[in-house]
């Protein structure tokens, strides 16, 4: 989701998103898009081996002679295709286009300027003599909009910006990652609230009959922990060995969505109220 980067942030990044938006401010939804993923492009880059960091520094090392970088990858000299390469070939532009709203900031066809355009992991597997399976001949262009594609000069633009950041991550906040989010207090006030708005539209009248529960996963992907039926890590909310239930199976994300129906019985705890003065 986006709420752990857009709360949590970096800073001190050596490739800032006003660099863009100063010169383009029409692009502020585009680049807020953007942002909310890249705290995923950074650990893309460093899961691939692209990106490589210090094991160690020393507590009186700058953070500038202390942080990642590309070996590999000549970040000054990038231009439209060699960055769209370097980012497709990691598998960023997939990550992008696939969430949640990159269809409506990202297209992926053949661009009126290069129609000879075969991106490099259809060539790859091609080269291999095999056959990419769901994906047309193409690229992956960013837009403003569904009708508003950027021109050749602003994708390279924004392009060459993203796999200059892609290399150059800057002080990543607790909150912006998953693993450390809970140690900050941000953490519990901000799920709690975002439990409280997912009990009301399960409940009041207004919102639960048209209110779309329906699981995104329920088998097809294959990150573990996504699907509807899948076992996470939590157990044993409910005292289930007094219910003749096995407290140490974990529950599915299935069992957990009955579990905290604010309707059930079960369910030790309820909301005061669900009003929002803040927001009116």
């Amino acid at each position: 989701g986006t709420l752990h980067p857009s709360m949590g942030g970096a800073v001190d990044c050596p490739y800032s998103f006003t660099d863009l938006l100063t010169p383009h401010p029409e692009w502020s939804e585009l680049l807020e898009f953007v942002s909310m993923l890249t705290e995923v492009v950074w650990d893309v880059a460093h899961a691939t081996g692209d990106m490589v960091c210090p094991s160690v520094c020393s507590d009186e090392t700058p953070f500038e002679e202390c942080s990642c970088s590309c070996p590999s990858v000549d970040v000054e000299a990038l231009n439209r295709s060699t960055a769209y390469t370097f980012l497709d070939e990691m598998g960023v532009l997939d990550r992008y286009y696939g969430c949640q709203r990159g269809p409506r900031f990202m297209n992926y066809t053949e661009p009126d300027w290069d129609p000879d355009f075969v991106s490099p992991v259809s060539r790859a597997v091609s080269d291999q003599g095999g056959k990419e399976q769901d994906r047309i001949k193409g690229m992956y262009l960013f837009q403003l909009n569904e009708t508003h594609v950027l021109s050749e000069e602003d994708q390279e633009e924004l392009l060459v910006w993203l796999a200059r950041a892609a290399c150059h991550p800057g002080r990543v906040s607790p909150f912006m990652t998953p693993l450390a989010a809970t140690n900050d207090p941000l953490f519990w006030v901000a799920h709690a609230s975002f439990e409280r708005i997912w009990a009301a539209k399960r409940l009041l009248p207004d919102f639960k009959d048209s209110f779309d529960q329906t699981w995104d996963y329920n088998g097809e992907s294959d990150c573990y922990g996504r699907n509807y039926d899948d076992e996470v890590p939590f157990r044993d909310f409910m005292d289930e060995e007094s219910r003749g239930m096995d407290p140490t199976k974990r529950y599915t994300q299935r069992e957990l969505v009955a579990l905290f129906d604010p309707a059930s019985e079960r369910l030790q705890y309820m909301f005061d109220d669900f009003e929002w003065t803040h927001c009116s």
